[in-house]
């Protein structure tokens, strides 16, 4: 599956200076000397969800949402290579948001489950065969 790379570069500085022009547009129209009550900031962006939450390419909600890396065409909740793995996540099927990620976990949940109960079944059946 092809990963759509991004083409934007980020740097502290740049946003800095970003961060400044809003706090500015707000102070002049909004909130009266808002600057002077920031006590902390927590700049979170595509290289936050890289670097310190190890997230490809810092995505923050997984592949890109074309139509080839949407719905059906998401990776699937159970790998098609290696027995018992099971994927969750907006990078899966159904997608991403909140309910996507809720979801794809439900999902999952059911899917142990079946096979859970499918092993059951096949345990009672082989003590059957065997008595």
């Amino acid at each position: 599956m092809e990963v759509a790379r991004p083409q934007v570069s980020f740097t502290l500085s740049r946003e800095l200076r970003e961060i400044e022009i809003i706090i500015r547009y707000l102070e002049e129209r909004y909130l009266l000397k808002l600057s002077q009550h920031i006590i902390t900031e927590h700049i979170v962006n595509p290289l936050y969800f890289r670097d310190t939450l190890n997230s490809y390419l810092g995505s923050a909600f997984s592949i890109e949402p074309i139509l080839t890396q949407s719905a059906w065409f998401r990776p699937h909740n159970v790998s098609e290579d290696i027995p018992n793995l099971y994927f969750v996540g907006a990078g899966t099927h159904p997608g991403g948001g909140l309910p996507g990620v809720i979801t794809s976990g439900k999902i999952v949940a059911q899917l142990i489950d079946n096979v859970r109960v499918a092993d059951e079944k096949t345990d009672l059946a082989l003590e059957q065969i065997e008595h």
